[in-house]
Formats: structure tokens, C-alpha cells, sequence
């Protein structure tokens, strides 16, 4: 006989405002005790490259229903993924065009278009604490939701997350930021090939923090140093991020969202799989590989750098020489020393 169980213990959300012995109408009686709807949320996708369908559900039915017992319904939390939200599918691909520094860069796209859920009601110039101003414009809250999963069977790490920050922000432009519904597989177990490294996106999402927002690459559009105290892009330099012109939270500084991390803060997990740690200090005698790793006890991980120990204002992005794959401007990563063709 098989049997499944939940991998999470706080599966439950919501619960409908009902009693027993009624019957309740699919949309309108669908409500909480605030009144807020519960409503059906399921997707159902196609990933070809890991050749899986996911289901991700919310557990409410989509018609009317009698209430038989005492056991009011709540949502739940399916396939011990995100409640309520569908996600990004991201897979290895070459279909985001980007100049890149070498014939092997590392590229990933979303693979649905629904990602977006309930937006920030903030103006640009302002700051907002968390949890506190972390409200919709009805004036509901968008509180940081992040799940991550280890699976020893499959040898895959799961990270799920609502993309909203749990800290403390100030809305430097007018991209007003939104609930963006992310899901990634990474290796558990990542493969580090014998002499192979790779180069990591020139733009866009190149690792996940613990906290659920994408860490993205150095550049932005124009091919601007988004971390550069003295470039043009004054907004996109800080430890707690920014957002896109479709409203995805972000960061680009190598603090990933913590405020003094220290060589021994866990900040996200790469891409390839490996993890991020915080920057050792400026006197340090340690030596980075060219794609900012060591191996500690063992096992390989990387390390951010301070801001200070870049050269991103007089120095291209890409290297003048070999090898193509590492780039200049390695605040996060110089390069993907594992594998991505399973993420």
C-alpha cells in the first residue's frame, strides 16, 4: 500500500465562516470570519526538463457545498507547497537573450505568466518596517511566506516563497513591489564538474536568499552597475533590495537582504545548488576561487564580497581575458562552479 504524508506541519490557513448543517454557495458564502473570500486556487503544470507535473492547490472546492459535520473546512497547504499561490516554474533555458561574456551562460526564465499576486500600497521615497507597512490598499497584510524543503530522496532542495521581504525597506522608484509567486528545485547534492565552470546570468535572478527574494546579477538594463554607490541607478544599491518594473522584489547587493551578515550568516542557496555565505572580513587571509567559493570542512560553499572589495566603476563586467565565464563585478558570484541543468 502506498501511503503520502504532508512535509509540513503548518499546512493549515484560513478557515470558512461556517456552521454545520447549511449549505454554502460557490463564490459568495466562500468567506472567512473577517469576511474576506476564500477562494479556489489550483495549477496544475508541465515542467518537460524534470518531466514532472506539479499540482499546487489550496484545497477549497469550486462549487456548493453542505457543511455535514462540525469539522469546519480551512485551506490547506498542498503538496507541501505555497498556499494559495501558483509559481514560477524555473528551468535552464536559452531562451532569455542577454549578451553574454562567454558561449556558456547560465539562463533562466519563468514558466508561467500568472505569478503576480496582491500588491504594496507604498509611494516611492518612502520607508516601510515589517510587518507593520507591509499592507495591501484595502489595507490587508503582505507578510513574508517562505518554505524551504529539503528532499533526500530525490536529492532536490525546494524553495518556495511569496517573494515579499521581511525586513525593513525604503521604496527608492516607483515600482511599486508584489506578492510574486516563486517555486525553484535546486540540487541538494549539487555536481561540481572537474575544471568546468559557468557563467552566471547577466541579468535577472542568479541565486534565492533564505528569506525567499531572488538575488539578481550586478547589471541592470543599460548594462549599468546596479551595486555602484556612484552609478546611475541610485536605488538598487542597498542590503534590502528593490523592485522591477513588473514589481519583483530583488536584490543585488551582496548582503541579500540581512544587514550585517558575517562569513558565517547563511544568505541563500546559488543557482548550481551551493550555498551563499556572508562576506569574510577585509583583512582576512582566506582565498576565494573565481567564482567567490572555498571548501570549509569539506564541503564547498561561496562568499559574498564587501561592496569596497569590487571593482565595479573602473572595470568592465566582462574579463579581458580567460577564463570568459567570470565576471568582474563578483559581488554575489564570479561564476556558477556547479551544475544548472537540473534546476
Amino acid at each position: 500500500m502506498a501511503n503520502f504524508m504532508p512535509g509540513a506541519a503548518d499546512a493549515q490557513g484560513r478557515c470558512m465562516n461556517w456552521v454545520k448543517g447549511n449549505f454554502y454557495t460557490y463564490p459568495d458564502d466562500f468567506k472567512d470570519t473577517s469576511g474576506v473570500d476564500i477562494l479556489n486556487v489550483v495549477d496544475i503544470y508541465k515542467c518537460p526538463t524534470s518531466k514532472k507535473r506539479i499540482i499546487i492547490s489550496n484545497g477549497v472546492p469550486d462549487h456548493t457545498v453542505k457543511q455535514g459535520n462540525g469539522n469546519i473546512p480551512c485551506e490547506i497547504r498542498s503538496s507541501s507547497l505555497m498556499l494559495l499561490w501558483s509559481f514560477l516554474c524555473v528551468s535552464s533555458t536559452d531562451a532569455q537573450k542577454a549578451t553574454s561574456c562567454s558561449d556558456n551562460m547560465a539562463s533562466f526564465k519563468p514558466g508561467a505568466t500568472n505569478a503576480k499576486g496582491r500588491c504594496m500600497n507604498w509611494v516611492k521615497g518612502k520607508s516601510y518596517t515589517y510587518p507593520d507597512d507591509f499592507k495591501d490598499a484595502s489595507d490587508v497584510a503582505i507578510l513574508n511566506v517562505v518554505d524551504i524543503y529539503k528532499c533526500p530522496t530525490s536529492k532536490k532542495r525546494i524553495i518556495i516563497s511569496n517573494g515579499v521581504p521581511d525586513h525593513t525597506v525604503k521604496q527608492g522608484n516607483g515600482n511599486i513591489p508584489c506578492e510574486i509567486r516563486w517555486a525553484i528545485t535546486l540540487p541538494l547534492v549539487p555536481e561540481k564538474p572537474e575544471g568546468e565552470i559557468q557563467e552566471i546570468p547577466i541579468r535577472g535572478i542568479i541565486a534565492m536568499s533564505t528569506n525567499g527574494v531572488p538575488a539578481f546579477g550586478p547589471q541592470e538594463v543599460g548594462n549599468d552597475n546596479a551595486v555602484d554607490p556612484t552609478g546611475p541607478i541610485q536605488d538598487a544599491q542597498f542590503w534590502y533590495g528593490h523592485a522591477t518594473m513588473q514589481k519583483v522584489w530583488h536584490f543585488h547587493n551582496p548582503y541579500m537582504g540581512k544587514e550585517a551578515p558575517d562569513k558565517d550568516t547563511l544568505l541563500g542557496y546559488a543557482l548550481d545548488g551551493y550555498p551563499i555565505y556572508g562576506p569574510y572580513p577585509e583583512n582576512s587571509s582566506v582565498a576565494l576561487d573565481e567564482c567567490n567559493g572555498i571548501f570549509i570542512n569539506g564541503q564547498y560553499q561561496y562568499h559574498v564580497l564587501e561592496i569596497d572589495a569590487v571593482d565595479g566603476t573602473t572595470t568592465d563586467y566582462c574579463k579581458s581575458g580567460e577564463p570568459k565565464e567570470v565576471n568582474n563585478w563578483n559581488y554575489i558570484l564570479g561564476c556558477y562552479k556547479g551544475k544548472t541543468s537540473e534546476t
